[in-house]
């Protein structure tokens, strides 16, 4: 990574990395809703603040984006707890941006529950809406790692 090249805003980024990364390390999430904010694609450009395997020079501009997300993790026990709870709320507002989605904004919310059955698996239950669509998702299911 190479910062402010030629004494500029411009920044060039070489590599496999997540470009949100310096940001928030989006696989370190507990849900399984993702940060919309980092999704985005702006205007007709191929690169987002997701996973990227690319050359990138990036240079300051005003987007037209507004938003970001808010999680809240309750652990009642800090790390001794079996179990523990997420709210994840996204907000993205667009203007004039194309999104690969059906409604222009984001707005939901997910609420997740997990429990550690053992050291390396956990069972998890995550309900989340879309403010803009009247129908939620359900999941059920188990992380583990070997």
């Amino acid at each position: 990574m190479f910062n402010n090249l030629f004494g500029s805003e411009l920044d060039l980024t070489v590599g496999q990395f997540q470009v949100s990364d310096p940001l928030f390390k989006r696989e370190l999430r507990l849900t399984c809703s993702d940060y919309y904010i980092y999704k985005i694609k702006q205007g007709t450009s191929l690169v987002d603040l997701a996973y990227d395997r690319r050359i990138v020079f990036s240079y300051e501009f005003e987007s037209g984006t507004r938003g970001g997300f808010k999680e809240l993790v309750f652990r009642p026990n800090g790390d001794e707890s079996k179990w523990y709870a997420v709210a994840l709320y996204n907000y993205v507002n667009l203007e004039n941006h194309l999104l690969e989605r059906v409604s222009k904004d984001v707005n939901s919310l997910a609420v997740h529950f997990g429990y550690l059955l053992k050291r390396n698996i956990r069972l998890t239950a995550e309900y989340s809406h879309d403010f803009n669509n009247k129908y939620g998702e359900f999941g059920l299911g188990f992380v583990t790692a070997f």
